[in-house]
């Protein structure tokens, strides 16, 4: 991110580090990063399709699962075309619910582990030591890399959304800066807790029948003594899935936009009309939420992990690409007699940061193989 926010501050476009892979190493490069990037987001965008309409069949099967498919595919099409204003309103007021939310659950936590729900008393730390952490060692580690890339994914965003801001030379800056606090007390404070409560080995973890019944949040609460809290938790998972459709929608119609008005995508794609909507581009891209639809044939925990194994991989690749880009950028701002001083936003510890970025994606790219791969058991 410190590198996305040195180059997006100084170089800021429509196409984010698709178009700066194009200036600062090769247009085919560029190319190969732009799709990648999309493949991210219509898979996450099939994901929560998934999820959605998987959620309302829990509360209700006489719609069949397509049925309510349909119904949330037409909806976010025309909220989408309203424009750039309806999309950020709407993300401001998702974003602060899902953080209120998550603030009610860590204190539930907190009371939880320490006995203050009547049941077993206080269970403190006893989910770490039993069934422990790297219970199935490096094989257990790489098999959730995949999944954790895929929710980390949407970090880099604030790139895409630039050039639709009235100063990006500001506000790119200081959206980058408080995506190391939201990864603190979202991804970091999530983890934490979610260990604090639910056992790793908890049968309705790997083998619930909804999304809902798999959520750390719902077994801890069950256990805790409220079966009915598989509804709450439906609830929840719901205003987090209308925010992530809302937000692949966005950022995968701007990417494929920017490439067709690049000649790397369609024509077609990059038509927008008065208002500056990418209508075609916003058709298309929603178009691949039908993905979804293997629901109906594999059952709706296949299809989430055939669905997060598909972009997994390419946010490693992004994200390694951004690390590699900026390298490029920093080794042609020096033969230019520049120096860093000059730059209107500094990365933090360049070029270590940019260097271990670069590494450990491709590292984490390659592990993905482990379980299939792996010569030995470990």
């Amino acid at each position: 991110m410190q590198s996305l926010g040195e180059m997006t501050t100084l170089y800021p476009s429509g196409g984010a580090f698709t178009s700066l892979a194009d200036r600062f190493v090769d247009p085919a490069f560029g190319c190969a990063v732009g799709w990648n990037y999309f493949v991210i987001w219509i898979a996450v965008l099939a994901n929560e399709y998934n999820v959605l309409s998987s959620i309302f069949v829990f509360w209700s099967d006489k719609v069949p699962l397509w049925g309510y498919f349909l119904i949330f595919w037409f909806a976010f099409l025309g909220f989408q075309l309203l424009g750039v204003t309806t999309f950020g309103e709407a993300e401001f007021w998702l974003a602060l619910i899902k953080l209120l939310g998550l603030t009610a659950y860590f204190f539930f936590s907190i009371i939880y582990v320490s006995g203050g729900v009547p049941g077993d008393g206080a269970i403190g730390f006893r989910y770490w030591h039993n069934p422990g952490a790297f219970s199935n060692g490096f094989r257990g580690v790489a098999s959730v890399f995949v999944f954790c890339s895929t929710f980390y994914a949407g970090c880099e965003s604030v790139a895409v959304a630039a050039t639709e801001t009235k100063n990006p030379r500001i506000a790119v800056p200081r959206a980058i800066r408080q995506v190391f606090w939201r990864i603190i007390f979202v991804y970091m404070g999530s983890a934490f807790f979610f260990g604090l409560t639910c056992p790793a080995d908890a049968d309705s973890l790997a083998n619930g029948k909804s999304r809902a019944l798999k959520s750390p949040m719902t077994i801890a609460i069950q256990n805790a003594g409220w079966e009915a809290g598989v509804h709450l938790i439906n609830t929840f998972i719901l205003i987090t899935c209308l925010s992530a459709v809302n937000s692949s929608i966005y950022i995968g119609s701007r990417t494929v936009l920017f490439m067709a008005q690049e000649k790397k995508a369609p024509r077609f794609l990059g038509y927008t009309n008065r208002r500056g909507v990418p209508v075609t581009a916003i058709v298309f891209t929603n178009l691949f939420g039908a993905l979804s639809m293997m629901n109906i044939s594999t059952g709706a925990g296949a299809a989430y992990t055939y669905i997060v194994n598909l972009s997994g991989v390419s946010t490693f690749l992004v994200w390694g690409a951004i690390s590699f880009i900026h390298i490029r950028f920093r080794s042609a701002w020096v033969k230019q007699g520049r120096h860093e001083n000059q730059l209107p936003f500094k990365s933090f510890f360049y070029p270590w940061n940019a260097y271990f970025g670069l590494a450990a994606n491709v590292f984490l790219a390659f592990v993905q193989g482990w379980q299939t791969l792996s010569p030995f058991n470990a």
